[in-house]
This record gives C-alpha cells, structure tokens and sequence, in this order.
C-alpha cells in the first residue's frame, strides 16, 4: 500500500501541498540502502543500520503532522532540528525561497541565526522554558515538536511574542477541511494515538522501554523470533545486520497490528521481508490478511513460512485455525499435529486447544478433553481452553 495511502487512511495529512511534497520527495535516497526497503512503509527509521543507533527519523506520519502544525509559507526561514535530511528536503520544497538550516544546534554557540520556524522532531526536543528555543526564533515566530507526557503524547506549539512565550498543546486535530482524493472527511485526528504508536515504534528501535506495552511487544517479539545472541554466532557480520534490521521492523509491524492499523502493518511486513526473509514476518503476514478475513492470503503466507523454517511451529497451527475458519474441520486436524511436534514454537499450547476444538466440531468429546487438559498443562493460565473444558462438562452424553 505504502505510506501515501496509509496517511490518506488515517486522515493524518489535511494539507494538498505536504502531501504533495511527501509524494514527490524520495524517502529512500535520504537512508542508506540497508534500510532503502523499510522507507515505504509509515514507520521510524534510524538514520542507518543498527539496533540502538540514535536518532531515529519520525515514520511519515509524524512529519506530515508536524509539518502542519509548522504553517509553512514560501520565503520563511526554518530550522530542522536534528539532522533529519528528508525533513529538511520536505521543508525546502514547501518553502521554496525561503533558508532552511539543518543542523544540530550548539546552545553554547555565542551567535545564532533566527528564524520564523524551528521544526524539532526528536521527543521533547524543544519547550517553552528552553533557552535555546528563545534564542532561535524571530518576533511572532514558532517552534513545533512534541512530547510524551505522564497523560499522553502531544504536539507543542512555542510562539514567541516579544519576551513572552505562548505555548500550545494539541491532540486532537479537527477534520480535514481540503479536498485531497481519498482522504476522508468530518473525522477528527487524536494526535495522541498517532504518537503514542510512533513512541512504541521508535522505542522498538532503540530498545526503550517506558511503558508496559514497550515490555510486551518486546517480550512477543522474544518470544516468536530468536534473538540476536543466538543468531550472531551462526551468520555473517553483514546477514547478521539484515536480520536485525528485519527484526525490529517486524517488532514495528508487530505493534501497528495490535493497535489495529492493518494495512499499514501489511506493509511494515512487507518491509521486513524486503530486508530479509523470515518464516515470523511471513506467518504474521497472514495473521494480518486473516484480519482482514482474507484467508486464501492468510494460508498463503503460511505457506511461504514453512518454505523459510519447516521448523516453525506458528504456521502450521495457523493454517489448521484459518481451515476451521472456513468450517474445515477435517483438513485443519493433520496441521494442528504438525504444530504440536514442530521443533521451535513458543505457545504450543494453542495448537493443543486448537485440535481439541476440531474434535469438538466432530462430536469427539473425550479426545477434545484430552487436547485441552494438555493445552492447560503447557499453560494453566490459557483461559479458552479451561471454558472448552467447562462446556464439555456442561454435557452428559460423550462420544469417544
């Protein structure tokens, strides 16, 4: 899909001319080319390959947001803070004659220029009590950033007036006003939850974690794909990194998937297979499509998963969920067995309760009740399958 269609789908961009510029600027040739594949898809990039390198460039969206809020005009002098190139190139091709300076600021620096706008993308990056942000800017001029505080991420907007200092809190936009195709209408943006995801995509790169939810989709992450010491020792330094770098895309797309951006995190699946391809990202694939209750494209992701890893467990179990799915109950038995004996899956225990529920389906109770006695045995807290238990007892009559 791409992050063009993606920021037209959440509304995000309301401005024809950012939207433009973010059309005609190639993202790709302000990365170097281990990461070139990820610059499609709407999420946080470092500024070169690596697992923790600092800073990381904002996904799309969060430019496009900012860049709003910045009111740009042609002719104004604007500062980009932090040494994000495709922001700088996005803000000269909107401003057309006016200076854009792109460089890390020395606060120390006994003379600065001035400007109409400083545009500082990294979190917290610039605020109102901020010396330097009243050093760089010009009467009625302002600064944009934004920030994650203790009751939700927020734009900030600093407006110098004379010796004063305005400051703004936006998270909530009002809807789009302008024609741009496909963009739809009267619905607000929660500035928000754009950068709430944009906080635990970036935190996937850099390994923050600030958050409960940063702890659980790094423990997923963990859990479903090996981790880097294990992998370091058997591959070359250069796969190593195409790994590394496909895995925290896939921890990225991984995150869109849960908060329920579904075409965006196909396409951050997409990326990571473009980097490098794994079973995980292929399997979570087409959990993806099965959202979307594709299941032909579900299967065949899976399909492709088992081509990469035939010792992946998570495909096999998939295939057999998406088969009883479409009321397949026969087919989907034999892939449950394969996920029960597959030599690396963290969560048999789905598997387990899955081949119970198609014995369920069948009539075949007391063999259902033994699937989910052992699903409860590898995972006492696996709650669906203690309520199959309950609706077995609730019967009386059992066909072995």
């Amino acid at each position: 899909m791409g992050f063009l269609a993606t920021l037209k789908e959440s509304a995000v961009v309301s401005d024809p001319d950012i939207f433009a510029a973010m059309a005609e600027v190639p993202r790709e040739k302000h990365h170097p080319d281990g990461l070139a594949p990820l610059t499609a898809a709407d999420m946080p990039l470092p500024h070169r390959p690596g697992a923790s390198l600092l800073p990381v460039s904002p996904s799309p969206s969060v430019h496009a947001l900012l860049l709003q809020m910045l009111e740009l005009e042609p002719g104004l002098d604007v500062l980009v803070v932090g040494g994000d190139p495709y922001a700088e190139a996005l803000v000269r091709l909107l401003i057309g004659t006016g200076k854009v300076g792109g460089i890390d600021i020395d606060p120390l620096a006994p003379v600065l220029p001035l400007f109409d706008r400083v545009l500082a993308l990294g979190r917290d990056g610039l605020g109102p009590s901020n010396d330097l942000a009243k050093r760089l800017l010009k009467e009625s001029g302002f600064a944009v950033t934004w920030r994650v505080t203790a009751t939700g991420p927020e734009v900030v907007k600093v407006i110098r007036g004379g010796p004063e200092f305005l400051e703004l809190n936006v998270r909530t936009l009002s809807p789009p006003s302008v024609g741009i195709e496909d963009v739809p209408e009267h619905v607000p943006v929660s500035v928000s939850r754009v950068l709430r995801v944009e906080a635990l995509m970036q935190n996937a790169w850099t390994g923050r974690r600030e958050s409960k939810e940063d702890t659980h989709f790094a423990q997923v992450v963990d859990e479903t794909m090996e981790t880097p010491a294990v992998v370091r020792g058997r591959v070359p330094p250069g796969e190593f990194e195409r790994w590394e770098t496909a895995r925290k895309a896939f921890h990225c797309a991984y995150i869109r998937q849960s908060v329920g951006d579904l075409s965006a995190a196909a396409d951050l699946y997409r990326a990571s297979l473009a980097v490098r391809r794994t079973a995980e990202a292929h399997t979570f694939l087409g959990w993806t499509h099965s959202f979307q209750n594709d299941y032909d494209a579900a299967i065949a992701e899976c399909h492709r998963a088992i081509e990469v890893d035939p010792e992946f467990g998570n495909p096999y179990n998939d295939i057999g969920a998406y088969l009883l799915e479409r009321a397949k109950v026969d087919e989907s038995i034999p892939w449950f067995e394969k996920a029960k004996v597959a030599k690396r899956y963290c969560c048999y225990f789905y598997a387990y309760s899955n081949l119970g529920r198609a014995f369920m389906l069948k009539g075949m109770h007391e063999r259902a009740r033994r699937e989910f006695e052992e699903a409860l045995r590898l995972n006492p807290d696996y709650e669906l399958a203690r309520e199959y238990l309950r609706r077995l007892d609730r019967r009386r009559d059992y066909v072995a």
